[in-house]
């Protein structure tokens, strides 16, 4: 089983960045699901270069899709064996570290427990208040 209701479907966007360059067809596409389905529950996947604060901007800006919905949390994962080689270079990642609500800090078995209390450290500093939870294979 897919863990989806039966009657929903997945709504794809592939011809670029949601952030960036198909913001109205994302929220035309987001429109279209809240009005044929009518869920309960939507969950945006965004690709790990995606700045979720351009995402969640776009939910905000969107007069229909405020009245419609609301954003409940952002949730950023991240590999704990090569946070700190990616950390340094990414600026999406740091943008996503200061969005999130939620931190699921993946593949800890990889990592010394040294590396985990590092990341967990940094994330705690750059965002008070996220909560941080450590996870295999992003369960």
């Amino acid at each position: 089983s897919s863990g989806r209701r039966k009657g929903s479907a997945p709504l794809e966007l592939s011809n670029g960045c949601v952030c960036c360059t198909i913001k109205d067809d994302f929220i035309v596409g987001v429109l279209d699901v809240i009005e044929s389905q009518k869920p309960e529950l939507i969950l945006l996947e965004t690709s790990g270069v995606s700045d979720p604060y351009n995402i969640t901007a776009a939910l905000r800006q969107s007069r229909e899709l405020s009245e419609l919905c609301q954003l409940d949390a952002v949730i950023t994962l991240v590999d704990a064996s090569n946070f700190q080689e990616m950390y340094v270079k990414s600026l999406a990642m740091q943008n996503q570290i200061r969005a999130a609500d939620v931190f699921l800090l993946n593949k800890v078995d990889l990592a010394t427990e040294d590396q985990v209390e590092q990341v967990r450290g940094m994330v705690e500093k750059m965002h008070a208040g996220c909560r941080v939870l450590k996870c295999v294979r992003a369960a």
